[in-house]
């Protein structure tokens, strides 16, 4: 009678924690770091990728909840019978709408209105988002493309637990601008520099994820900073 909990990881498996406390205070039992053998990728099959974000529904209106997986390369999967998963592996059973909604597919699903079927929302990484019915023929897609990856900007160390060396294959002697963002994309941290390479001192951020993007011009490099 309580909620159990299920969170996929940039590898594409998929964690299973069972509430083994109550409603109102419930305890987080790890049980499966892999549920149902489950194993997504990316668009060009690596087994260090895949991106997977669970979402348990009854899509097809038949009584049973079904999960829908949404990967890295911008399938949703669909997984007909997910308690099978508590004991065995499990494969998928096709693909939603066929579709490739666009690299790192995050769907989500309720009914929006009285019409009382439900409509399908899909975040990707372009930042915006696809709103689709259960008829997908009769939905209207404005535009479906892979965004063009960021060249990286190397991190080290990385997790940190403050200061960080940074390299870029930049233009020496061409003005740059590094920015620290945080998981909502507001820069925090922000220094310029006419080289390819600098340090950071961080000690007073908190704990958790960061984004820095460099600028130079017309070109930009990106990459993912843990601080510990």
């Amino acid at each position: 009678g309580d909620l159990d909990m299920f969170i996929g990881n940039e590898f594409g498996v998929l964690y299973y924690y069972e509430n083994t406390g109550s409603v109102s205070a419930p305890v987080w039992t790890s049980v499966q770091d892999t549920f149902g053998g489950i194993k997504v990728f990316d668009e060009f099959g690596s087994q260090f990728s895949g991106i997977s974000r669970p979402r348990f529904v009854d899509y097809d209106d038949d009584n049973t909840v079904e999960l829908l997986l949404g990967a890295e390369d911008g399938f949703v999967y669909i997984f007909e019978d997910p308690v099978a998963g508590l004991t065995s592996n499990i494969i998928p059973n096709g693909k939603l709408f066929g579709r490739d909604f666009g690299d790192n597919a995050a769907p989500a699903i309720a009914n929006l209105d009285d019409s009382g079927e439900l409509a399908y929302v899909f975040g990707t990484a372009r930042g915006g988002l696809q709103l689709w019915n259960n008829r997908p023929e009769d939905t209207t897609v404005l535009s479906v493309f892979r965004p063009r990856t960021l060249p990286s900007v190397s991190i080290f160390p990385n997790p940190t637990t403050g200061a960080v060396s940074l390299e870029w294959a930049g233009f020496p002697g061409e003005q740059a601008t590094i920015r620290v963002m945080n998981a909502m994309g507001q820069t925090i941290r922000q220094q310029s520099t006419s080289a390819t390479q600098a340090n950071l001192q961080l000690h007073t951020l908190s704990s958790g994820m960061y984004i820095i993007l460099i600028e130079q011009g017309q070109n930009r490099w990106s990459g993912r900073l843990l601080k510990e």
